[in-house]
């Protein structure tokens, strides 16, 4: 039953246009559950402290920069000045995609 109720899930995810940008690359989704819950915990997050906790196997950092370029200019992700460090870049998840996470499978 959980293997269903995963594959209902990934299937909402799929068809939200908020949320199926996430799919593009295997450690997408792994992202984008990254994202919302530091988020969710009110937690900043770097660029390379995301590229380093992913568990699923992520490009070299080059492309792994391009890929979250795309996720900003589709208006997924923001990408603002860290709190700490003005020359390190924080990712926040957009308002529409928190909200999507929310309504879709949380």
């Amino acid at each position: 039953m959980i293997v269903r109720d995963f594959y209902q899930a990934y299937l909402k995810i799929v068809a939200n246009s908020q949320l199926n940008g996430f799919c593009d690359q295997p450690y997408g989704l792994e992202l984008l559950f990254y994202l919302y819950f530091r988020q969710s915990d009110g937690l900043e997050t770097s660029i390379d402290k995301i590229f380093f906790e992913l568990t699923t196997p992520v490009p070299r950092r080059e492309a792994f920069g391009r890929y979250l370029e795309k996720l900003a200019s589709n208006g997924h992700i923001k990408k603002i000045s860290h709190s700490e460090k003005k020359s390190m870049k924080a990712v926040r998840l957009s308002d529409a995609v928190m909200t999507a996470v929310k309504s879709t499978v949380a």
